[in-house]
């Protein structure tokens, strides 16, 4: 592509289409005569750009990836995500804007990515919300479960501490960027990517699209959340907070006590455990400690799908690296497969696996 492509690209007007309706992914068959710009300059630059491959994670590397996948799945800074099942030629480049800037195919530019992964799962975490409203449709009462910081390479570490979530047919599903909490419950919530709900930090608490309890209320369905600490974001359900208890695994034993209290009262049943990313963050992903918060979570997982009839979709938000830092062993900052791969489990009736 040449210098003159280079500075006109950013100001087409395709480009503001493009970037801005990804309501899930988008689909796209590309030619040598496309001309595609994502407009995500006025986000930071990612603090790393992650390309994912085979179970591994390679960081800010200059390379021509074409032949390392049939299909990509390309995160934008922005929160939007597109993926790409046709194309020939893909190289990652620094961009004289910084960071780095994807193109496909020679002349189609995907600007200031977060990372790339190859061959990605199908599901992701906005699923969650597209099945829930489909069982809910089919007069099926739901119970979704979210186990914050529950990764996918974190949670077959620890089987042995899960022997009821280790006996279910568990699926890889992948998380959105940045992956942070509030991000990526607005995600859940609304069944949008960030660059559409528009919650991208981990300060931000009011989503721009409609969430899942809006929806179900408009189609006559009733629904409880049940959630420990604070707020994540401001949901359209009013939560039933339970308080810090001193210690994070008091805590979630209050949202199971609170959630096993309210198992029959509504249609949608939406539970946040926490303990497993706290202690992640304080000790770190893959010590004895997440393996006991791991335990007693799957004791209350086991509890809640065998007392409640009807369909139970439990996953992760994001899991963890080992940072290291003093204050902060444990993080999930980027696109990296420990960050960024989550188990995703559906279970009907109490113990009929989906």
């Amino acid at each position: 592509m040449n210098k003159f492509w280079r500075f006109l690209l950013p100001v087409v007007g395709l480009a503001l289409a493009a970037c801005g309706n990804s309501d899930e992914y988008i689909e796209e068959a590309l030619s040598q005569e496309a001309e595609l710009v994502c407009k995500s300059r006025d986000f930071p630059v990612p603090a790393q750009v992650g390309f994912v491959a085979d179970d591994n994670t390679s960081f800010n590397s200059m390379m021509n990836l074409s032949e390392s996948a049939n299909e990509v799945a390309i995160f934008s800074a922005d929160g939007a995500i597109y993926r790409l099942s046709s194309f020939y030629n893909l190289q990652v480049l620094p961009s004289e804007y910084g960071g780095m800037d994807a193109t496909v195919d020679d002349d189609v530019l995907f600007a200031n990515i977060a990372g790339i992964i190859f061959n990605p799962p199908d599901l992701n975490v906005t699923h969650a919300y597209h099945d829930a409203l489909y069982h809910l449709q089919n007069g099926e009462r739901v119970m979704i479960i979210v186990l914050d910081g529950w990764g996918w390479y974190m949670h077959q570490y620890f089987a042995y501490s899960q022997p009821f979530l280790a006996t279910q047919y568990r699926r890889k599903a992948h998380t959105v960027f940045p992956p942070f909490t509030p991000v990526v419950m607005s995600s859940i919530f609304t069944g949008q990517l960030p660059n559409v709900h528009g919650v991208h930090d981990r300060t931000t608490r009011t989503m721009s699209a409609p969430d899942i309890f809006e929806n179900a209320y408009n189609q006559g369905f009733s629904s409880t959340l049940v959630q420990g600490g604070v707020n994540i974001v401001a949901a359209s359900e009013r939560p039933h907070l339970v308080p810090n208890l001193g210690h994070v695994f008091e805590t979630d034993r209050g949202v199971f006590e609170a959630a096993m209290a309210r198992i029959d009262d509504s249609d949608l049943l939406f539970i946040h455990f926490n303990s497993v990313d706290d202690i992640s963050h304080t000790y770190g992903p893959y010590t004895p400690q997440v393996g006991e918060a791991m335990e007693l979570i799957d004791e209350f997982v086991s509890e809640l799908v065998q007392a409640r009839e009807g369909v139970a979709i439990i996953l992760g938000d994001h899991g963890q690296h080992l940072l290291g830092e003093t204050d902060r062993v444990g993080d999930h900052l980027w696109i990296s497969h420990e960050d960024i791969f989550v188990p995703y489990v559906v279970i009907r009736d109490g113990g009929r696996n989906e």
